[in-house]
This record gives structure tokens, C-alpha cells and sequence, in this order.
């Protein structure tokens, strides 16, 4: 059973070294594009409920949509 737990703390191990080394090294932020990202979705407005309520989000929520198209 130890072996068992050992040879996939192993396969962890190295799958995460490969994920960093194939996949996130060498990565950089657009922060312009997170901005417009950000800026355009809909689904900030369900941040809104607690303050103003479900209904009144939800309306907001369809107006902004109609008015992006």
C-alpha cells in the first residue's frame, strides 16, 4: 500500500513539473484583453443581487444585453 502511494505521489509530481514546464512557462498576462473581457460580460451583474435584488439584476442584466446588440 505504501508503494502504491508512493508511485502516485510520483505521477503527481511529475505531471505537475510537465503542466509548468509545457504549459505555463513562458506565459504572460493581456491585461487589455482581461479588461475587455471583464467590461463585457453579463455576468457581473449577479454581484448586484445582494444589493438590489434578483428582479431588479435580472432586468438590468437584459437591458445591457439588448443595448450590446
Amino acid at each position: 500500500m505504501i508503494h502504491n502511494l508512493l508511485h502516485s505521489i510520483r505521477l503527481i509530481h511529475d505531471a505537475s513539473h510537465g503542466f509548468v514546464e509545457y504549459c505555463i512557462a513562458g506565459m504572460t498576462i493581456n491585461r487589455e484583453q482581461i479588461d475587455a473581457n471583464l467590461r463585457g460580460s453579463l455576468m457581473l451583474v449577479t454581484a448586484l443581487n445582494p444589493h438590489i435584488g434578483y428582479d431588479n439584476s435580472g432586468k438590468n442584466c437584459q437591458a445591457c444585453a439588448q443595448e450590446k446588440n
